[in-house]
C-alpha cells in the first residue's frame, strides 16, 4: 500500500506555520526568527480582527493553502470565500500584512526553500523504505477505506524540535523538517504515517457527525493506537500505555485536568479489536468518550 506523496518544501507555509504557533502562544526555539515576526504578526492579526475575521478559521485555511498559492491576494480572497467576512475592501490589507510577514520571514531565512528541501530528504528516503509497509499494517488493522491514494507532505521550518499537523479538507499534512528523530522511541516516519492515516476521516460517512472543531483531535486520537500498534509490527516502535502518553505529549494533544487522552484511547482501542466496529460507528463512540477541551 504505497500513497502517492507529493513532497513540498514551502517558505511560505513555514512563515505561517510559525506565525501561527506565536499566535497560539507557543514556544519557539529560535528567538531571533521570533523577533524577525512578532511586529508584522501582531499587525495581521490586529487586521484580521479589525476586519471581523474569524481568526481561528483563517489560520485553519492559510498554513496549507499557502503551499500552492504563492499570490497573497489570491490566498486571502480563497480563505474568505471559505469562511466569510472581510467586507469593506479587507481582502487587499490582509494581503498586504500576509506580504510583511513572509518578507520579514525570509529576510530572517534567505534560503529557506532550499534549506528544506535538503532536510526533508533523510525523512523521505526512510518514508519510501518503512512508510508503505507501515501503512499496510495500519490498514490491516482498521480498514482499506483510511489509506489515502495522494496526499501532499508540507515541509516547514523546524521550530520546537518537530511537528506535525494534519489538513484533512486539503489532504495534507504539514510536518517540521527535522535532521534527525527527536525521540527515538516514536521515529518521525511514525509521526508522518499517523498524519497521513487521518486524512480520510474528512469523508463524510467519518466526519459527519463529529463536530468540525473536534474532528482534528478525534481523527489524530482515532488513527494513534493503531499506528503505533503497525509501528510494533514493523518494529519501528512500541505499542503500550506508556507509548501512548508520550506520544499525546511529544506530539501535542490537548491536556488538562479532565483529559485523560492516552487511557482513552486504550480502552476505545481494546473495545474496537473485540467488536471490529465500522470505523464510522468507532469514531463516534470515541468522540462521545472525550470530554471538551
Amino acid at each position: 500500500m504505497k500513497p502517492e506523496l507529493t513532497w513540498l518544501a514551502s517558505s511560505s507555509s513555514s512563515c505561517l506555520h510559525v506565525a501561527e504557533l506565536l499566535r497560539r502562544g507557543d514556544t519557539i526555539d529560535d528567538l531571533g526568527l521570533v523577533e524577525a515576526i512578532q511586529q508584522p504578526l501582531d499587525l495581521l492579526c490586529a487586521e484580521l480582527d479589525t476586519s471581523g475575521i474569524n481568526i481561528r478559521l483563517f489560520w485553519r485555511h492559510v498554513v496549507p493553502l499557502a503551499a500552492g498559492i504563492e499570490s497573497d491576494q489570491e490566498l486571502v480572497d480563497v480563505i474568505l470565500r471559505k469562511i466569510g467576512g472581510g467586507g469593506g475592501g479587507a481582502s487587499p490589507r490582509i494581503a498586504g500584512r500576509i506580504r510583511d510577514l513572509k518578507l520579514a520571514m525570509r529576510n530572517a531565512k534567505p534560503n529557506l526553500t532550499d534549506e528544506l528541501a535538503q532536510r526533508g530528504g533523510p525523512l523521505r528516503e526512510h518514508w519510501e523504505a518503512r512508510g508503505p509497509g507501515l501503512l499496510r499494517q495500519f490498514a490491516d488493522l482498521t480498514s482499506d477505506e483510511l489509506v489515502v491514494e495522494t496526499a501532499q507532505v508540507i515541509l516547514v521550518q523546524p521550530c520546537r524540535g518537530g511537528g506535525l499537523r494534519a489538513h484533512l479538507p486539503y489532504n495534507s499534512v504539514r510536518i517540521e523538517a527535522v535532521l534527525y528523530d527527536p525521540e527515538p522511541k516514536l521515529p518521525e516516519v511514525v509521526r508522518l504515517a499517523w498524519g497521513l492515516s487521518q486524512l480520510n476521516l474528512d469523508l463524510p460517512v467519518y466526519s459527519e457527525v463529529i463536530s468540525p472543531d473536534r474532528l482534528p483531535t478525534i481523527a489524530g486520537l482515532a488513527a494513534l493506537p493503531a499506528i503505533l500498534n503497525a509501528g510494533e509490527h514493523v518494529e519501528l516502535t512500541q505499542f503500550n500505555q506508556d507509548m501512548l502518553i508520550l506520544a499525546c505529549e511529544l506530539w501535542r494533544f490537548p491536556q488538562g485536568p479532565q483529559l485523560d487522552l492516552p487511557s482513552t484511547a486504550m480502552r476505545w482501542w481494546q473495545t474496537y479489536e473485540l467488536s471490529r466496529a465500522p470505523w464510522a460507528v468507532a469514531l463516534q463512540a470515541l468522540d462521545r468518550m472525550v470530554p471538551e477541551f
